[in-house]
């Protein structure tokens, strides 16, 4: 069985990605999802953190940067690696390794991938002027959250 190493899912030094300007983001039970573009050199990016604080220090949550995004793919992927990896995005996450949360986080990842790719890169580094806010509103619960719209989306 093939070993995995944390470093070999991403490599990410500080302030890789800037979580307060996703382009997307979706909550699946107690993991959100996130949409964004990593810093570096402004490649869409996909983030994976708990919805609930679960950890005491300083977080670096699983990235999965649009250049290595095929090796999650059911067709084209690396099946044996993206179960590796999804196993350590679990333990990253705080969560307790098992087979059916990291099928769990394996089935986020894919189920997403297409979103992933039709983001475009960041046009620019520049810092994130925010344009516009808005307020969405859930209609079954009601519930409302507020989105900063910035320059670069």
């Amino acid at each position: 069985m093939m070993q995995t190493q944390p470093q070999q899912i991403a490599n990410t030094p500080e302030m890789a990605v800037d979580l307060r300007y996703p382009a997307m983001e979706a909550d699946y039970g107690d993991i959100r999802l996130t949409l964004t573009w990593y810093i570096p050199d402004g490649q869409p990016c996909m983030v994976l953190t708990p919805v609930l604080q679960r950890h005491k220090a300083a977080f670096v949550p699983p990235i999965i940067l649009l250049t290595n995004a095929w090796r999650w793919d059911e067709k084209i992927g690396d099946t044996r690696w993206a179960y590796d990896a999804a196993g350590i995005f679990t333990e990253a996450l705080g969560f307790t390794r098992s087979i059916p949360m990291t099928h769990r986080i394996l089935s986020i990842i894919r189920d997403n991938l297409g979103e992933l790719l039709a983001l475009p890169n960041m046009t620019h580094t520049e810092s994130h002027a925010v344009v516009a806010e808005l307020t969405v509103t859930n209609r079954n619960t009601g519930k409302t959250r507020q989105i900063e719209v910035s320059r670069h989306v």
